[in-house]
């Protein structure tokens, strides 16, 4: 919302009257010194009002212009992945519509709340690690035009980071040439060890 004030002069201030009109249109109810109202599209608009002395019947006309600049809007927040393993590096871009013409977009970013400072392009990578524990990544991202001022409604996307696995082979290391020998691969400190796939492979080539 925007606030208008008519400030006057007048020993007579009492016996005023007070009409504002909105882009040339009389607004009902807008009777008082302070006039409060917002505008829904971007573009110049006019704000005037009507001051009438009912003891000398006098009036005075005054107009202002009002430039609505456009909000930019996070159009789109994409991550190239939704869930991937620990050292993942990970690609975080965004892209805008509207906002004002021929302005630079700025953009903010967090994760996981944090502000990450120093970057304000519309993609970044980084790597991301979890150790013991799976993790969640929130990206929030808010555009910013530096001549309107107007900050975009914030956008989000999650990536889920899992450790890396960890695997040890168990099985008798020294056999005879010729007996068949059973190997288990034992997965550790993985909380997703149930959608695991497991190939084996002997000298590099798949085997099994």
């Amino acid at each position: 919302n925007i606030t208008f004030n008519v400030s006057l002069n007048d020993p007579n201030e009492s016996n005023l009257i007070y009409q504002w009109k909105k882009d040339g249109v009389t607004q009902p109810g807008a009777t008082a010194s302070v006039y409060v109202t917002s505008f829904n599209a971007a573009g110049t608009h006019s704000v005037e009002a009507v001051v009438f002395n009912t003891a000398s019947e006098c009036e005075v006309t005054k107009s202002m212009d009002v430039e609505i600049m456009d909000v930019p809007e996070i159009s789109s927040l994409t991550i190239s992945a939704d869930t991937a393993c620990s050292g993942y590096e990970v690609l975080v871009q965004a892209a805008t519509t509207g906002g004002a013409i021929n302005d630079t977009v700025f953009y903010t970013w967090y994760r996981n709340g944090v502000e990450l400072t120093g970057i304000t392009a519309d993609h970044f990578t980084e790597v991301l690690t979890a150790t013991t524990d799976t993790i969640h990544y929130v990206y929030t991202v808010v555009a910013t035009q530096p001549s309107a001022g107007c900050v975009s409604v914030a956008k989000s996307d999650t990536i889920i980071i899992v450790p890396a696995i960890s695997v040890e082979i168990q099985g008798d290391p020294i056999i005879c040439h010729g007996t068949q020998i059973e190997l288990t691969a034992n997965v550790n400190d993985y909380s997703l060890a149930g959608d695991l796939h497991y190939q084996w492979r002997l000298f590099n080539h798949n085997i099994g």
